[in-house]
């Protein structure tokens, strides 16, 4: 039996969420720039207001290229912004983790490529992400 209750539904988050995600990237990945960004951009709830990389020249080219108004060359200063409420995490998958969980304690939600429940519930990742923002 199909799910017709999808238009109802987004009709309800809509009456509740009153405004957009500010959402930040981390990194410049080719998934990120050619298909995820773009698709978060046709969102209703999502604005993708910042992008960052560790080489400053290539985050201002994909904010350029996507219409994204601010780009960071570093991680850190996305993730220490006020402005981005949640990240999208494509970065390699050795370092969905960490930045996740600096993310997390940043006050950010995150999402990430492959999530790996394994990758998170290794002995001290579950007590990193909780002791972060302490």
């Amino acid at each position: 039996m199909p799910f017709t209750g999808g238009p109802l539904i987004l009709e309800n988050i809509k009456k509740t969420v009153r405004k957009k995600v500010r959402w930040g990237v981390l990194g410049a990945a080719k998934i990120a720039i050619d298909k995820v960004i773009p698709a978060m951009q046709q969102g209703e709830l999502t604005e993708v207001t910042a992008i960052a990389s560790r080489d400053l020249g290539k985050a201002q080219t994909a904010a350029r290229q996507l219409g994204i108004a601010r780009a960071y060359g570093s991680y850190e200063e996305l993730l220490a912004s006020t402005e981005i409420e949640a990240i999208y995490n494509p970065l390699p998958n050795h370092l969905h983790v960490p930045w996740s969980i600096r993310a997390a304690a940043a006050e950010k939600h995150v999402l990430w490529k492959n999530l790996s429940a394994s990758q998170l519930m290794k002995p001290g990742n579950c007590s990193q992400c909780a002791t972060a923002r302490e």
